[in-house]
């Protein structure tokens, strides 16, 4: 899945390193990519056209793709008089992003969601773009402020939000990553189906193959997530001794687990050999797999994707599943070597380094070392690159319940 939290600290940072007179909608957006240096856009134009492969800039006859973008700085004119809020939004979001006091990201976060809500009214028409810019920012910054809070009824408004925005601006240049962040979200909330939904609807939408094929396979990975939840509440049941009840639940967990394996067995066929998105493929079936308790045939196809590929971000995905259906398995010492490669070699991807340490302070626990239990979760807790990813949630959340 995208993490979108880094990338958007990137360009805020970039754009307001280098502070300008009063902003005038007569002035070009500085449009910052992935590949711009710091204090630097990588372009500074009008944009012409949007839609959620990308947008066209004045001048310009390639598209610049939405993936690519970090973020865009627009040069707002309010109306009339009205003080220009966009700016000192722009400030607050950045030291939301960036603060590592909670009082302070807290506050700045509220702030910056205000002077936003503020904005957008007070434009001047003609500004079509700016305007959706800060809808998706209103959306995204109510998220960022569910996940902090983790209550329920925080998360379902940050999901009506996004689901707000894709609605009304199904041409907007963020749309995959606001359907990405909203099936989180239903995620979160173990929407199992809703999230399943708007992952089909991804890859339904104008968006680059390769987005699609993604959506795709996230999609029965929702699906096998379900099963799983549903495997875990007949374990509980099982363990109240509830046998009817449990083996009820066990039953529609496998039948989960089938028809995604057979769905992602037709997709491995479907997308071009050895491609990127047919590994995810595979490494989603070793998932199945694993959580459908077939570990020695999860094991096969992880070590396969192994051998054939030296891509560092598919091996980071192949040795956390494999710890993921080790784990699922309550093979602690195996899955700790897997969760290992990813916490000492492979922690280039701060979400996948992530979630290798969630799990390896997990597994120390069960297996008694609780100093390096405590030490992978205060690193998870404390380090700034992993702020917004979803298992330093989760370690937040505990921490606070302990």
């Amino acid at each position: 899945m995208k993490r979108l939290l880094i990338p958007a600290l990137v360009c805020l940072t970039a754009a307001l390193a280098a502070p300008r007179a009063a902003a005038q909608a007569k002035d070009p957006e500085d449009i910052f990519t992935k590949t711009s240096k710091p204090g630097k856009a990588a372009y500074r134009a009008f944009i012409t056209k949007e839609s959620p492969r990308g947008i066209v800039l004045q001048g310009m006859k390639t598209l610049v793709p939405a993936d690519d973008i970090t973020d865009i700085f627009f040069q707002v004119e309010p109306i009339g008089v009205r003080i220009n809020a966009y700016r000192p939004a722009t400030l607050a979001e950045k030291t939301a992003l960036t603060s590592t006091k909670e009082a302070e990201r807290t506050k700045a976060l509220q702030e910056a969601l205000s002077k936003y809500e503020e904005a957008l009214p007070g434009l001047k028409e003609g500004q079509p773009f700016a305007k959706s810019h800060i809808a998706y920012k209103i959306a995204y910054l109510r998220y960022l402020q569910a996940q902090a809070t983790g209550k329920e009824d925080d998360l379902k408004a940050a999901a009506a939000k996004l689901q707000d925005f894709a609605q009304k601006h199904p041409k907007a240049w963020q749309r995959s990553r606001t359907l990405q962040t909203l099936a989180q979200v239903q995620l979160d909330l173990k929407q199992y189906a809703e999230a399943e939904k708007t992952y089909e609807e991804l890859a339904k939408a104008d968006v680059e193959d390769e987005v699609k094929q993604d959506a795709q396979v996230q999609a029965l990975l929702v699906s096998v997530q379900a099963g799983s939840s549903l495997q875990s509440e007949g374990e509980k049941l099982d363990s109240e001794g509830k046998g009817e009840e449990a083996k009820a639940k066990f039953a529609e967990a496998q039948k989960r687990f089938g028809v995604a394996e057979g769905k992602l067995q037709g997709l491995m066929k479907e997308l071009p050999k050895s491609s990127r998105q047919q590994f995810r493929a595979r490494l989603a079936l070793a998932e199945c797999l694993g959580v459908a308790k077939k570990t020695p045939e999860a094991k096969a196809l992880v070590k396969g994707v192994l051998d054939e590929t030296k891509d560092k971000g598919l091996r980071t995905l192949a040795y956390n599943t494999l710890g993921y259906c080790y784990f699922a398995n309550k093979q602690w010492q195996d899955a700790r070597w897997e969760f290992l490669w990813v916490d000492m070699i492979y922690n280039q991807d701060k979400y996948e380094h992530a979630k290798a340490l969630y799990y390896l302070s997990e597994i120390f626990a069960r297996l008694g070392e609780g100093d390096r239990s405590r030490e992978c979760l205060d690193l998870l807790r404390t380090d700034q690159a992993f702020s917004g990813s979803e298992y330093q949630r989760r370690a937040l959340r505990e921490e606070k319940t302990q």
